[in-house]
């Protein structure tokens, strides 16, 4: 087995399709309102959150590259340019890399640059990251109290 069939099949995606916002912190939830959770509770939603939003490594994305580029043609400065896709998709989790990649084979007649695989990242990966930080305000605030 190749290091880039391994890398591919070692890739463990999280079921993230259900997940949603903590319902104590509502759409209304400010920290002007004090902790909305216990500290137990809070730090359990950022563990769960922590870990669905754990970037891919440059392995994994590497090897989603590649299988994406058996649909395309690879680009003839793909050695040059590889780098560059890497840098740009190192924040995201496996998961929604794997979500955008999925779009750009269906949707896409040409590889795309970086920005366009960014730009098909789902919104989902963006409420997350969102819900994580104003879970760790509300940490800050419970700590306090």
């Amino acid at each position: 087995m190749t290091a880039e069939a391994r890398a591919l099949a070692e890739i463990s995606i999280p079921s993230v399709k259900g997940w949603s916002e903590p319902s104590f912190l509502g759409g209304a939830w400010t920290p002007a309102h004090g902790a909305p959770a216990t500290l137990p509770v809070i730090n359990l939603e950022i563990r769960h959150l922590t870990e669905m939003l754990e970037p891919a490594t440059h392995e994994v994305i590497a090897a989603m590259l590649r299988e994406s580029l058996t649909v395309f043609d690879t680009p003839k400065n793909w050695a040059k340019m590889a780098p560059t896709y890497l840098e740009a998709l190192e924040k995201y989790p496996e998961w929604a890399i794997a979500d955008a990649l999925r779009s750009i084979r269906l949707d896409h007649k040409f590889f795309p640059r970086p920005a366009e695989i960014r730009a098909e990242i789902p919104e989902q990966y963006h409420r997350m990251v969102l819900a994580k930080m104003r879970l760790e305000t509300a940490r800050m605030i419970a700590r306090r109290t």
